[in-house]
């Protein structure tokens, strides 16, 4: 049975009026063939998110308004297995506390998590496949170094391929974390191997929002910001400055290392980047588009991207569609003219020549030792 979380938006929610919900919806489930499996609510932010086995999503909507009345405000099919990696539980956690006279199990819990993702250089990413490097040693120490600093902090790994994907329930830890993460890089040579570096992106949000999949809208920002982030630093958003309290507050405002976006520039980025995701296929898609599909003009993107990303709208166009096409032949093993077809590219010649001036070979030694 399909298992879907979702948000209500409840101002001056208590940990007592959401235990009391997740009462009466345990005592109604059976009648819409649903499993209430646990909670988590957020007293600070005033919301409350389920976590519901059910056949569809009305029969989740059907319960809720049977038993409190409370829709949800939004709904997603999640993974249980993502939802753990994530959140660190799938049930009630043990030891929770019994309200005085009642049956409410009571426990602090609120869903917000930091969402750390770290891309380690592309040569890593790709020396890190057996055929092209017999000795895997490097590679696995890099990602051990890296999931014991993780867990030093008490993050989650959610996802360690061609890089990290962590969560953590403190933004502190999660910041932190990074800043230990990329001085090691920066001054001890035995994480920082063959000149290799890492780039960090952090944001924190909630659970369910507007994108489709678990914690989506801190997940993708999170990805944007690594993506746009130079070697050996970090770029996080400005409610992780804003929340973060920790010995390092004085460096977030003058590290060269540690980039804050503002709200504008935060914004900024994410219409960017969700242009160029959906149109970069195209070949035709450059400049003069971009400019006209987010509604600024030429020179305004051209010197916010400049600014964000230390390079010109058409150098960052192609670095995306670079990636992209790496991406594709790697992992989905795929020939060089459809992954330079698919990644936007006018030729397959035009396509090497980019690759073999970004990566250091050719496409064709990369997709022959995949296959």
């Amino acid at each position: 049975m399909p298992i879907f979380m979702d948000r209500h938006d409840v101002p001056g929610i208590s940990l007592g009026d959401a235990a009391q919900a997740h009462l009466q919806d345990i005592s109604f489930q059976k009648q819409f063939d649903c499993e209430c499996l646990t909670y988590w609510v957020d007293e600070q932010r005033g919301n409350a998110f389920c976590l519901i086995k059910a056949p569809n999503i009305d029969a989740v909507k059907e319960l809720h308004n049977q038993s409190h009345g409370l829709i949800p405000h939004a709904i997603i099919e999640v993974d249980s297995d993502v939802v753990n990696a994530f959140l660190g539980r799938i049930q009630d956690p043990e030891p929770f506390t019994y309200e005085a006279g009642t049956e409410l199990s009571i426990f602090n819990d609120p869903a917000f998590r930091t969402i750390l993702v770290m891309k380690p250089s592309d040569d890593l990413i790709i020396n890190s496949f057996k055929y092209l490097n017999s000795d895997r040693s490097d590679n696995e120490q890099f990602y051990s170094r890296c999931h014991n600093l993780i867990n030093q902090f008490k993050g989650r790994i959610v996802e360690d391929c061609d890089g990290i994907i962590a969560s953590f329930a403190s933004v502190t830890n999660a910041l932190e974390c990074s800043i230990l993460m990329i001085r090691k890089f920066n001054s001890d040579s035995d994480y920082r191997h063959n000149g290799q570096g890492i780039s960090i992106g952090i944001h924190a949000g909630v659970p369910v929002g507007k994108h489709k999949c678990i914690f989506g809208d801190a997940l993708q920002m999170a990805k944007n910001l690594c993506f746009i982030a130079s070697e050996n630093s970090i770029y996080a958003t400005s409610i992780i400055k804003e929340l973060y309290k920790g010995s390092f507050e004085k460096e977030l405002s003058s590290s060269s290392d540690i980039i804050i976006l503002s709200n504008d520039n935060e914004e900024f980025l994410s219409s960017l980047m969700d242009t160029l995701a959906q149109y970069f296929h195209d070949e035709t898609f450059g400049r003069d588009n971009w400019s006209e599909k987010i509604g600024v003009s030429k020179s305004k993107l051209y010197r916010k991207i400049k600014l964000l990303t230390d390079k010109t709208p058409n150098e960052l166009l192609k670095e995306y569609r670079l990636q992209s096409a790496l991406k594709s032949m790697l992992h989905r093993k795929t020939y060089v003219s459809q992954a330079a077809f698919d990644a936007g590219f006018q030729s397959p010649s035009y396509f090497t020549k980019c690759f073999k001036k970004r990566y250091g070979l050719l496409p064709n030694s990369l997709v022959k030792n995949v296959s």
